[in-house]
């Protein structure tokens, strides 16, 4: 006969396990890994021959590609995203992309990686402000980088300077007012700027850019209107000449305006879609010289494109219609 012991014993065992399977779905419903996988090593451990345990364990398979397939896309959009100058400010920022992964998958290494990037683009912001002489600015931007990357090597070097400016307008404020040979160097430096930006030369060569000319004249009085204002326009007069550019098919010139916008105001929110329509203008280009059997030139377009938008979905096909290409062309 049967023992009724064991058998309450067994039935009891069963109640459990059917409990924790009940569980391990309803962790699987709530996308929550780590729940599901100790509930399924549960059931594993009390009772190895449960017929509900091998679907468990698939599911949880499943809930895991799925998982990492998310995070990868993730990864890929925040990495797009930090290339073209969208670091932070709403959900779909790499700061926020990077952050949103670190949630999941707290020991991710690239998004770890890409959070001490985006902590060096606030220092590089940051050092911009101050030659802006903008210390309010320098400081949020550094602390928004310590907040994210605490030993990051530049920021200290950047916290010297900015203490190195604010001595610099103290002493400013308590300075005489320029003399009548400043004021003609002023208006001359500032005619001469007005002169290099109508040129194109906004940011090169150094010493005649007109960047460098309105620096020059804000060195003399740091107040100027005229060499502020000027300085200010540079990166819509860039945005402008892009705009022509682009439309003439000048796509290095195009390219040059863009690091001018890069370089004279690296929070432009503009940066983002002028990296997209310059990558996008190299496609055309690309797809043109490989109907042509140009390969050399197609390889060339592709690689400028890839350097501004690595995430642009084209960017595969045109690389495979070049592979194709280039045995028949070499």
């Amino acid at each position: 006969a049967s023992d009724p012991g064991n058998a309450l014993a067994r039935a009891g065992i069963s109640r459990s396990v059917d409990a924790l399977a009940v569980l391990a779905r309803a962790a699987f419903d709530a996308s929550d890994m780590s729940t599901a996988a100790a509930r399924i090593d549960d059931i594993a451990r009390i009772l190895p021959d449960y017929p509900a345990l091998p679907d468990l364990r698939a599911q949880l398979g499943k809930l895991r590609e799925t998982a990492a397939a998310g995070l990868a896309r993730d990864l890929d959009r925040a990495e797009a995203q930090l290339r073209g100058g969208r670091i932070s400010g709403d959900a779909d920022s790499a700061q926020s992309l990077f952050e949103s992964v670190l949630k999941r998958d707290p020991d991710n290494a690239r998004a770890r990686a890409g959070l001490r990037r985006v902590a060096q683009s606030f220092v590089v912001q940051a050092r911009a402000a101050i030659e802006d002489s903008n210390p309010g600015s320098a400081d949020r931007l550094l602390n928004q980088a310590a907040a994210l990357a605490p030993d990051l090597g530049d920021l200290r070097a950047a916290r010297v300077d900015l203490r190195e400016l604010r001595e610099r307008l103290a002493i400013a404020a308590e300075r005489p007012p320029p003399s009548p040979a400043d004021l003609e160097r002023l208006r001359n430096l500032i005619a001469e700027a007005a002169q290099a930006s109508e040129a194109g030369r906004l940011i090169n060569p150094p010493g005649n850019s007109a960047y460098d000319k309105y620096r020059a004249a804000l060195a003399i009085d740091g107040d100027n209107q005229d060499a502020l204002n000027g300085l200010n326009q540079l990166p819509v007069r860039a945005r402008q000449q892009f705009d022509l550019f682009l439309a003439d098919g000048a796509l290095n010139r195009a390219e040059g305006m863009l690091e001018v916008v890069r370089q004279t105001a690296p929070a432009d929110p503009s940066i983002a879609s002028m990296s997209e329509r310059l990558a996008n203008a190299w496609l055309d280009l690309a797809d043109q010289r490989i109907g042509e059997k140009r390969a050399a030139d197609a390889s060339r377009a592709l690689q400028s494109a890839r350097s501004l938008a690595p995430a642009n979905p084209r960017l595969a096909r045109l690389e495979q219609a070049l592979r194709e290409l280039s045995p028949a062309g070499g």
